[in-house]
């Protein structure tokens, strides 16, 4: 049911998505130009919020997978409720995915198996560089990031992933591997991560592994695969306390290798965000639950979250209904957080007005004449008050 929710979701959703763009970013470090795919959140060009800055998720294998993120992006996201913020969706499509996503060179195929199918592994160091020193820095200049940044990565994908948040921990701030490929060159690249997570420090980063089933042989523990990340999540991973990683691995008995992305990227983002909806009817009685709630998410994520200025205009219009006193708390931290924000002063000075104290509602309206001195509205609005 889940499965069918989530695809239903996908397809609803496409011709919804914001600002969709097929861009090609020139590599000097790779020698060639990389298709990008970025959507936008809805909110990206609201002239009736400030202009705000967002987290971006990066996706491996993006000709396949940006717009069904984007999709659960979007949904996860959307109203009061929201269970993670909105986010900038960046998915890197490949040009030489077995070269890109792989950490070492390993001419055989798989355990056990010869051939040279994997000849041109081993770029990975390379490819992350590209991430690190174009790609990231292009999505930084061109597009209003906040900082935070969220890698998603499937089988060579989750393989990169892994290896990055190991041994590139400060490049992503969170980590979500699906069904990763830690089978590779016999797990010798698994056999290095007890040493790293006894040593690194990951306080506030986070990681999310996936395991799809495999249809074939269910609840297979013996072939290479899903030894080797059952070996990740039992073995490996809880060696990590003293680093500080938060992490979670999930076993979808129902899913399997080609399947599983959808579901386990939907997990992954609530993990990630875990602690971020909030329960409107809860703090419109308590302004400080409010905050408290941001600071709690921030600290666990490592990162200062700030609440969007629409979500606290809406808690705060909600409360102003119910007549609740903390309500013009809400209102007064949209501008002290969003100060060059015209319509948070407007809202403000309404709610002065509704709550009848109109000398508040004017110092607020002549602060918003500051911001835009030829807005009409507000030149009526401080006459009628001025009188």
């Amino acid at each position: 049911m889940k499965k069918i929710f989530l695809l239903l979701l996908s397809v609803a959703m496409i011709q919804q998505l914001s600002a969709q763009s097929l861009l090609s970013v020139y590599s000097a470090i790779l020698g060639e130009d990389r298709p990008v795919t970025i959507i936008l959140p809805e909110s990206y060009r609201d002239t009736t919020i400030a202009p705000a800055s967002y987290p971006v998720l990066y996706l491996f294998d993006g000709e396949w997978n940006t717009t069904h993120a984007a999709a659960i992006v979007q949904h996860l996201s959307k109203g009061m409720y929201a269970m993670i913020p909105e986010m900038i969706v960046v998915g890197i499509h490949n040009t030489a995915r077995t070269r890109d996503l792989t950490p070492t060179h390993a001419p055989t195929t798989r355990p056990g198996k010869k051939g040279t199918l994997y000849s041109e592994s081993g770029g990975g160091e390379k490819f992350i560089s590209f991430l690190e020193q174009e790609l990231i820095p292009y999505v930084r200049k061109n597009y209003r990031t906040s900082g935070y940044q969220v890698l998603s990565g499937h089988s060579f994908g989750g393989l990169a992933t892994m290896n990055i948040i190991m041994h590139h921990t400060a490049l992503f701030n969170a980590c979500i591997a699906i069904d990763p490929s830690m089978w590779w060159e016999e797990e010798r690249f698994l056999d290095g991560f007890p040493a790293v997570l006894q040593q690194q420090d990951m306080k506030g980063r986070k990681l999310f592994v996936a395991e799809a089933n495999k249809v074939a042989i269910p609840q297979d523990t013996t072939t290479d695969h899903p030894r080797a990340i059952k070996r990740l999540a039992n073995e490996i991973l809880p060696l990590s306390a003293a680093s500080g990683l938060q992490w979670k691995h999930k076993f979808y008995p129902e899913e399997d290798h080609g399947s599983i992305p959808l579901p386990a990227l939907y997990d992954g983002l609530k993990f990630v965000f875990n602690g971020y909806q909030t329960q409107v009817k809860q703090v419109a009685d308590d302004y400080e639950l409010y905050l408290r709630n941001y600071a709690a998410i921030s600290k666990s994520n490592g990162f200062v979250f700030k609440p969007a200025e629409s979500l606290t205009y809406a808690i705060g219009q909600y409360a102003l209904s119910q007549q609740k006193p903390a309500a013009i708390n809400f209102l007064l931290l949209n501008v002290q957080q969003y100060p060059s924000s015209i319509p948070a002063h407007l809202a403000l000075a309404a709610a002065y007005l509704r709550l009848q104290q109109p000398a508040a509602a004017l110092n607020t309206y002549r602060k918003a004449l500051q911001l835009a001195p030829d807005n009409g509205f507000v030149k009526e609005k401080i006459r009628e008050l001025g009188r």
